[in-house]
């Protein structure tokens, strides 16, 4: 009798801590970034760098695949391309993207991303500070990265280099990010 009381007892923790191991597992997520932000036009002459932020929320489904949408400002880039001539682009979009995750332990691991990016950008031609010219254009647009992630105190931070190929326009980013899971 003692022995099918511990034989339950014992099948019964066994079975908590697999449910809670696999509930642990998947969880929604909430972050924030920021990094700079490179932008290279072919139709216009312009190479520009900005600091560009982004919000961001998802879902893990386990600990090798996630889904994330993002909210990204990808600040205002511009250039000088002669005399008091100046080009600007201030560019911001909605991402939506699937990542894979290869944990190297329980507190790093490498990822990489896939996903589209719906983009708007106001582009401007400015001569001595005036603008003369401006337009808007937007687009959706594919989006890939990859990144390393790490655990520190509760929440994951997050290194990330992100390219996108919008028409005519080369975006990258290269910045950090926070995640909190729940």
């Amino acid at each position: 009798m003692m022995l099918r009381t511990i034989a339950g007892v014992g099948a019964l923790v066994l079975l908590s801590s697999t449910a809670a191991a696999q509930e642990s597992e998947s969880a929604f997520r909430f972050g924030i970034g920021a990094g700079k932000v490179t932008i290279e036009a072919d139709e216009v002459d312009l190479k520009g760098d900005a600091w560009g932020w982004e919000i961001f929320g998802g879902y893990e489904f386990n600990r090798y695949i996630a889904v994330e949408v993002s909210y990204l400002d990808g600040g205002e880039a511009d250039d000088v391309i002669g005399e008091g001539v100046k080009v600007v682009a201030d560019t911001y979009g909605y991402a939506a993207s699937v990542i894979g995750s290869l944990p190297v332990s329980d507190s790093v691991s490498v990822y990489a991303r896939a996903g589209f990016l719906k983009w708007k950008a106001d582009e401007s031609l400015k001569v001595d500070g005036e603008p003369v010219l401006t337009e808007k254009v937007d687009g959706s647009d594919p989006i890939f990265g990859v990144g390393v992630a790490g655990l520190l105190e509760g929440a994951w931070v997050r290194l990330e280099y992100r390219i996108a190929d919008l028409d005519d326009t080369d975006l990258s980013m290269i910045g950090a990010s926070i995640a909190w899971r729940f």
